[in-house]
């Protein structure tokens, strides 16, 4: 993963960040027999990947956090390797945290 951050404070206590990523993973084509065997793994091997992501957030004091990060910018097909599923195209996931 390879990232570039920017975080400011925008009032007193309110903190913010915007952030865009890539995450990645080589080709994985050096497989032992399990691996060969199992049906999850396509044959030759997983194909390698990436995707563009982008994040923003607040703290909007010391309980409370908002963010909402949109995950496979560009819509690739991928999937890590042993995994049984096919990652999801362009997704977005919110997030509300409260803490005490």
């Amino acid at each position: 993963q390879l990232a570039l951050r920017y975080d400011t404070t925008l009032k007193e206590k309110v903190k913010g960040y915007l952030e865009t990523f890539v995450r990645a993973a080589a080709t994985q084509d050096r497989l032992s027999a399990e691996d060969e065997k199992d049906s999850r793994i396509p044959e030759g091997g997983t194909p390698g990947w990436w995707t563009w992501n982008i994040a923003m957030g607040f703290n909007m004091n010391d309980h409370l956090r908002a963010g909402v990060e949109v995950e496979n910018l560009l819509d690739k097909k991928y999937k890590y390797h042993g995994s049984g599923v096919w990652a999801p195209g362009t997704n977005a996931v919110l997030t509300l945290d409260l803490s005490y």
